[in-house]
């Protein structure tokens, strides 16, 4: 040590010495690599600990130069560290290489500063701590070149929201480098609040709850203002810690291309439905005709050949109707649109029916039309009767069509689950011409029949059994076919019910005679054919009835005249159905408004519900339907 190192020490010589004992067995005993060398690295002094860790003797490293023991590659910085250090600079966690007596080399990590034209240094062996920082940099490296090797984007946030970790894959959707990302947050790329919010609930309610979510679909607007689709799921880290403290990780996959499919898909759709729905009101709107006209002609006195020629009319438009329905019954349920209804009826009327539309068509061809109902099952149950019914007229009119000599029955069987719950079981048998195993394979598929001659032979649109088979399953049943060329053929329709008290069902009851007499009801109707078809009706009915072109006619009377009650076509130039019962809502009026209309999608009746209507009529309108709503919304007229 240098004369001047007591410099600052207590005057009295024994404290002096005591503190220079110390300082010295300080010097030695500490674990810490100390020196002191000169300006030039030249080594004045070494504690113990070189020898301890390095191998060298403190005393032979005297006068030694301390680039002597260095990294040749790691010199030049230390010559500049002790060029700072003469300059008065304090040198922090410098680190070099230097060789113990083994020549292998220890990294050393320095701290050093200059007094009175010496160095002080001390030092420790970060040799292990550096590798495994080297280890760990290597091993963050390696991860960042999986995930962005990976075509998915993946990203690491804290609960700030802010990016702690990207992979290039990301860095695409953002249209910006990864390392710009780090540190940021979605709202310093994204121009739409209502995604960024969106993003940073989701992203607390994971670290939140600890628990991992799936984001079915997310929009993703870049800086440029395209926006882009994913489909991500969030997975919580480092659960142990606080949830301010935790981070997650995002797994997402770039779902723009079938999102953009997917919308494309749902415009074809909607177009196809709009195409639909304009078809069944085009051919509707005469055909309402025809058959009202037939039914109040059906009325008259005939003689038999115009009777004979009227049910030949009657009988071909039902069967236009019957296709028109399959086609728009098959278009809902293809676009699940189609709903089901639960509501009470008698099981006999299922058997009524069948026996009012083909007792007399089987009777014609020769056939015995059997109709049994097993008396065990309940006299009325819970369910959708109308597409119960629709189902088996489905069967037995293939049933009679297909049948050429024998029999052709139906039967109500099944059994009680519960004293609330039954089975029902509906057996349509027929000795027909049966099908073979090929043809019953492709029963089921839509627009083709058991054999192809069978539509020039039989007609039919090849929708009636599919379009059974989907209803049957909607409704939670089952439907199964048994068949053998030339021995017939036994359809079985099975599906739970709920049973119902006859108290529940009010029963079909048929429509009395009506009296409208003294109740003034406007229609408004564009087709003069059906204007003149609903006079007749109404008429009948004894009502009043005053005839308007389209909704703003219907509108204008409602300021000069008084109507108990409007029935109002839906399709109409200048002003439709909808727009003009909107306005005659908002003006106060609050007649009841009954929609009359060719379309039967349920999209449509709910937009007329908004508007103000209060019932809904399709076409072709049913006489008695329209007596009885009529009845129910003018009985004190």
């Amino acid at each position: 040590m240098s004369d001047r190192q007591g410099e600052g020490l207590p005057e009295g010589n024994d404290d002096r010495g005591a503190l220079q004992s110390d300082l010295e067995a300080f010097f030695a005993v500490s674990l810490s690599l100390m020196t002191i060398t000169d300006l030039d690295g030249r080594f004045l002094r070494a504690n113990q600990a070189f020898h301890e860790l390095l191998g060298h003797d403190p005393a032979s490293m005297v006068g030694a130069y301390a680039i002597d023991y260095l990294h040749p590659d790691d010199i030049p910085q230390t010559k500049d560290a002790f060029s700072r250090l003469a300059e008065g600079a304090t040198v922090i966690n410098f680190v070099n290489r230097f060789r113990d007596a083994d020549n292998r080399y220890h990294s050393l990590e320095w701290q050093a500063r200059a007094r009175d034209g010496k160095v002080y240094a001390s030092s420790v062996d970060a040799t292990e701590r550096l590798a495994l920082e080297n280890q760990i940099d290597e091993d963050r490296t390696f991860l960042q070149d999986v995930i962005d090797a990976l075509p998915t984007p993946i990203f690491v946030k804290d609960w700030q929201g802010r990016f702690t970790m990207v992979n290039q894959t990301l860095a695409a959707v953002f249209g910006v480098p990864t390392e710009a990302i780090i540190g940021k947050t979605d709202a310093d790329f994204s121009p739409r609040p209502e995604e960024i919010e969106a993003f940073l609930l989701d992203d607390q309610e994971v670290l939140n709850s600890g628990k991992s979510k799936f984001i079915p679909e997310e929009p993703v607007t870049d800086s440029n203002g395209q926006q882009r689709w994913l489909q991500t799921t969030k997975i919580p880290l480092q659960l142990n810690l606080p949830p301010e403290k935790r981070r997650l990780v995002g797994v997402a996959t770039d779902i723009t291309h079938r999102k953009q499919r997917q919308d494309k898909a749902e415009q074809a759709s909607q177009a196809k439905s709009l195409f639909v729905a304009n078809m069944s009101h085009e051919i509707r709107t005469p055909l309402n005709a025809i058959i009202g006209f037939g039914d109040l002609l059906s009325q008259s006195s005939l003689n038999a050949s115009q009777r004979e020629c009227l049910d030949n009319i009657q009988s071909s438009s039902q069967l236009l109707l019957g296709i028109i329905n399959d086609v728009l019954d098959f278009s809902k349920i293809e676009s699940g649109k189609l709903e089901m209804e639960n509501r009470p009826f008698r099981l006999e009327e299922l058997l009524e029916q069948q026996r009012a539309l083909f007792a007399r068509q089987a009777d014609e061809k020769g056939l015995a039309f059997v109709l049994r109902r097993d008396p065990r099952l309940p006299e009325a149950a819970y369910g959708d009767a109308l597409r119960l019914k629709q189902v088996m007229t489905n069967l037995v009119s293939n049933a009679i069509k297909f049948t050429h000599r024998g029999t052709v029955s139906v039967e109500l069987n099944g059994e009680y689950e519960s004293h609330r719950q039954c089975r029902l079981c509906i057996e349509v048998t027929d000795t027909g011409i049966g099908m073979s195993e090929d043809q019953l394979a492709n029963l089921f598929n839509a627009f083709t029949q058991a054999d192809i001659s069978t539509t020039r032979r039989y007609g039919g649109t090849g929708l009636g059994l599919v379009i059974s088979h989907q209803l049957t399953e909607l409704m939670g049943g089952q439907l199964t076919v048994d068949s053998e060329p030339d021995k017939g053929t036994r359809f079985r329709v099975a599906l739970p019910l709920t049973v119902a008290s006859m108290q529940d069902n009010p029963g079909s009851q048929e429509m009395a005679h009506l009296s409208l007499e003294g109740c003034r009801i406007l229609v408004a109707e564009d087709n003069r054919i059906n204007q003149t078809l609903i006079k007749r009706i109404l008429t009948r009915f004894d009502a009043e009835v005053i005839l308007v072109n389209n909704g703003q006619e219907a509108l204008d009377a409602c300021w000069t005249q008084t109507f108990d009650a409007i029935l109002m076509d839906l399709q109409m130039p200048q002003m439709d159905g909808f727009d003009a019962t909107r306005a005659i809502r908002m003006n106060g009026f609050r007649m009841p408004i009954i929609a009359i209309s060719a379309s039967v999608f349920a999209d449509e009746r709910q937009r007329a519900e908004r508007a103000g209507v209060m019932a809904h009529l399709g076409k072709p309108i049913d006489a008695d339907e329209l007596g009885r709503l009529l009845d129910n919304y003018l009985r004190d007229c």
